[in-house]
């Protein structure tokens, strides 16, 4: 019988190699300092440090500023990775590889490969979430600069960056689909202040809240088009969302194969606890749907790679690895029983750093409503009013 073309779920010889150095790599610089970092409740520059050595920060960049060239699809194997050794690192190595597209500025992309400086993206705002178009966050145009004024909240890696692309209405009256633009902003100018959100899971990658008031920048530190934002801010989200998955499935994967450790190894009644039908079958259960959502992540990532359309895949994936992996983590803390009852317990941190998931990112209903619009089409938007969708 004849092999059908065009479909492969093989990894190249080079992308395997890749992976256990990235295995290795995570592991021994990474893994063992991970309860270390989330503890001390400030950004890990060692981490930064140790990944933008490795060439781990500008795997998507050009080659020009110094970045790898890399595929999507080894940047997902390397975040799959990192997530088995410390998930917050592994947030850290998405979202570095995040802004090839929105920077221009060669010195900074060299600076941030190397991991010596930091950039955060600042979106969300408390009334504007999964309806990411509702920002009230401004940015006027005087004398030359943008003065900007606003609130945004959950926003990742700070405390600890130093540039921010920032999503403000420069168009007011046009609304955030319309009006909404991107702009560079240092972390350091003045009438800009910067709060933790303290976070039961990722500690590591930090979350904070930053209050503009009356920031003023440069015009030309505008990202891009003026008012073109929104769509540069979607257009990010389909590859993070299609990519980031992958640390999600590393997560697991090590927090089941450390599970099956545990049971293979613990005594119940003269048998071990792997050899109890109701264990098995529930890390064979888990076991399965997290090669279901990896297999659909890497479909993801092929895609992007291919410059297909990937939003409704993201939030597919966005939507089912959620439910997959705090099912499969809840299971496991069952199987370890009392001994995971513990802040320190590997496991146990992962099941932490996973509850979040959920709502990064936009919530479970929001993601339905994404892949339901994708589907079906515009005109049967559950969240638009029926007259909207006719005009």
């Amino acid at each position: 019988m004849s092999q059908l073309a065009g479909l492969s779920f093989e990894f190249t010889e080079e992308q395997e190699k890749l992976r256990q150095a990235y295995r290795n790599f995570a592991m021994k610089e990474l893994a063992p300092n991970s309860l270390r970092w989330a503890k001390a409740e400030k950004f890990p520059f060692q981490a930064l440090k140790a990944m933008g050595d490795f060439g781990l920060l500008g795997m998507t960049f050009p080659k020009s500023v110094g970045g790898g060239e890399r595929s999507w699809v080894d940047l997902s194997i390397a975040v799959e990775e990192i997530g088995r050794a410390d998930l917050s690192c592994a947030w850290i190595a998405l979202m570095g590889n995040s802004y090839p597209k929105l920077l221009n500025d060669e010195a900074i992309l060299r600076e941030i490969i190397a991991g010596r400086r930091l950039l955060a993206f600042a979106e969300t705002e408390p009334h504007a979430g999964g309806d990411a178009a509702n920002i009230k966050t401004t940015a006027e145009r005087r004398n030359g600069n943008y003065v900007i004024n606003g609130l945004k909240t959950f926003v990742s890696l700070v405390p600890g960056s130093d540039l921010l692309v920032v999503t403000a209405l420069t168009d007011p009256a046009a609304g955030g689909k319309r009006g909404m633009s991107m702009i560079l902003v240092e972390a350091d100018r003045p009438g800009l202040n910067i709060t933790a959100i303290p976070e039961p899971g990722v500690q590591a990658h930090m979350l904070g809240t930053i209050k503009f008031d009356n920031v003023t920048v440069p015009c030309s530190n505008l990202i891009g088009e003026e008012n073109r934002g929104f769509y540069m801010m979607r257009e990010r989200w389909d590859y993070t969302r299609g990519v980031g998955p992958t640390m999600i499935t590393g997560a697991v994967l090590q927090a089941l194969d450390d599970t099956v450790a545990r049971a293979k190894a613990k005594q119940t009644f003269g048998r071990p606890l792997l050899k109890w039908q109701s264990i098995q079958f529930k890390l064979v259960e888990h076991y399965t749907k997290i090669e279901a959502a990896r297999l659909l992540a890497y479909k993801a990532a092929w895609m992007a790679d291919n410059h297909q359309r990937v939003t409704q895949y993201a939030s597919m994936l966005k939507y089912y690895i959620a439910e997959v992996a705090t099912a499969a983590l809840a299971d496991c803390l069952e199987i370890w029983g009392g001994a995971a009852f513990n802040e320190e317990h590997s496991v146990f941190r992962k099941h932490l750093d996973i509850m979040g998931w959920k709502a990064a990112g936009g919530g479970q209903d929001i993601h339905k409503i994404v892949i339901g619009t994708e589907m079906f089409g515009g005109e049967y938007a559950t969240h638009r009013a029926h007259t909207e969708q006719k005009n």
